[in-house]
């Protein structure tokens, strides 16, 4: 994109414009070359946005109907995800039901930089890598933060530790979600069976994504 500075706020991890004509039959693509201008040509208007931070299509999420596939609750447009719920804490987490305010899915498949998180448990999540996870301190960080040998929080068990991080290529689409609020701990889901921040954020609550967002309590029987 030409700039990441939309509505006059810019953001770190943007929503990225795509442009093309009404009917989709043509897409136009900003140069990648800094200097060159950025003009866009006749015909062309904002069709969709694009998301920095997705999950595979694969990868399940917790719905009140159990867990899905993202790519298959984005087909069938589910109206409800399961998000951390206010006063949970580490030895108390609890989940509410929440409307879905949209839903995130790339117009074309493209190729990806996904990390495969592999856990000691057995786990595994494969997220795009500034995709917001969070940490055994309850702090939601991007995925390429993340170090072999730290811990993702399970929504059942607690912390479970990272045994593996691989990067790898990945053709296809990506897909993500908001619920429709703006409170941030109801902007946890759990994707895999981990704590996930959904797509809010990537924007207005980027802010979020370096402060405590569960008290920093850790019973001996929730780790691993």
């Amino acid at each position: 994109v030409c700039s990441s500075d939309l509505g006059g706020k810019p953001r770190s991890r943007p929503l990225y414009p795509l442009y093309g004509t009404e009917d989709m039959g043509r897409l136009w693509r900003a140069p990648a070359d800094r200097n060159a201008p950025c003009n866009v040509p006749g015909g062309m208007q904002v069709i969709a946005f694009c998301t920095a931070s997705c999950y595979t299509g694969d990868q399940q999420v917790l719905f009140p109907e159990g867990f899905v596939e993202i790519q298959q609750a984005k087909k069938e447009i589910l109206p409800d995800v399961m998000v951390l719920r206010d006063a949970s804490t580490f030895d108390n987490l609890k989940f509410i039901s929440y409307p879905v305010e949209s839903y995130t899915e790339e117009v074309r498949p493209s190729w990806q930089d996904i990390l495969h998180f592999k856990m000691k448990s057995g786990g595994s999540l494969k997220v795009t890598t500034n995709h917001p996870i969070m940490d055994e301190s309850g702090v939601v960080k991007t995925a390429d933060k993340f170090k072999v040998g730290e811990s993702v929080v399970h929504y059942l068990h607690g912390l479970d530790p990272i045994q593996k991080i691989e990067k790898k290529g990945h053709f296809g689409k990506v897909y993500n979600l908001a619920p429709n609020t703006r409170l941030p701990i109801s902007n946890v889901v759990v994707a895999q069976g981990y704590l996930n921040g959904s797509s809010y954020f990537q924007n207005e609550g980027e802010a979020e994504q370096n402060r405590l967002l569960l008290r920093r309590q850790l019973p001996q029987n929730l780790t691993r």
